[in-house]
């Protein structure tokens, strides 16, 4: 068994023993709380899968009074976490889309959230495939809000060339730009480094991309309790 496959036993233990704390924790309060922290509260527990709870339905209640734009990003997100392969996904994803358009179009701290789910959710329908322009708008929007998660989206395009020029310098400069926020990135630019496909300002960056990844993720499971983030450690410790 690998090292990341013994690790996961190990975070998911920590994360259900912190599951009923982290979640009270999160909800707690939401009055006194600044838009940002309420923003990455809500973050948090779509990060940890509770958009069909009911601490996920009075977090988004309580905040409504207060900070409408909020809500109705987090409504977006459950909409779409919702869908299935029933008959109705397809109506789930219209009222997500909804839903982030008008959370994009409102300034606060889930404009440039909201702005990148969009961008993603057209990718995911094939809407970019008909107007790569406006999911590459939204994405460079974002980004210029500050959103490190749009950077790595748009550093993914380039990557692949979808929907834009392939251009793998690009990619790279995007990466670097938001590794300290985005584990992902960090990963992507070690392997690049390992590859030999950029050159490395040292080898201690590259050591230090992959410890800095790790770290990130731990936190996130530390906070969050998701399994998508234990699975995403699992595989950067076997990749190491």
């Amino acid at each position: 068994m690998g090292k990341g496959r013994l690790l996961l036993r190990g975070a998911g233990l920590v994360a259900f023993l912190g599951y009923a704390g982290g979640v009270a924790f999160l909800i707690a309060s939401w009055s006194s709380l600044s838009p940002q922290a309420a923003s990455e509260r809500v973050d948090a527990l779509i990060d940890a899968g509770h958009t069909d709870d009911e601490a996920f339905r009075s977090a988004i209640a309580e905040i409504r009074r207060f900070n409408p734009s909020i809500a109705t990003y987090a409504e977006g997100v459950a909409a779409e976490s919702s869908q299935s392969a029933s008959a109705t996904s397809e109506s789930a994803l219209d009222r997500a889309e909804s839903k982030y358009a008008e959370a994009a179009a409102i300034e606060g701290p889930a404009q440039s959230n909201a702005m990148v789910r969009l961008a993603r959710l057209q990718i995911r329908r094939g809407e970019a495939n008909r107007n790569p322009e406006q999911t590459i708008d939204l994405l460079e929007k974002a980004y210029a809000l500050g959103s490190s998660r749009a950077g790595f989206e748009l550093g993914q395009l380039y990557l692949s060339g979808d929907f834009v020029a392939r251009d793998r310098n690009r990619a790279i400069k995007y990466f670097k730009e938001v590794a300290d926020g985005v584990p992902e990135a960090s990963l992507a630019l070690a392997q690049f480094y390992r590859d030999r496909v950029a050159t490395p300002p040292s080898q201690a960056t590259v050591l230090d991309l992959g410890a800095r990844a790790m770290w990130q993720f731990e936190e996130r499971i530390r906070q969050t309790g998701a399994t998508k983030y234990m699975l995403a450690l699992a595989n950067a410790y076997d990749g190491a």
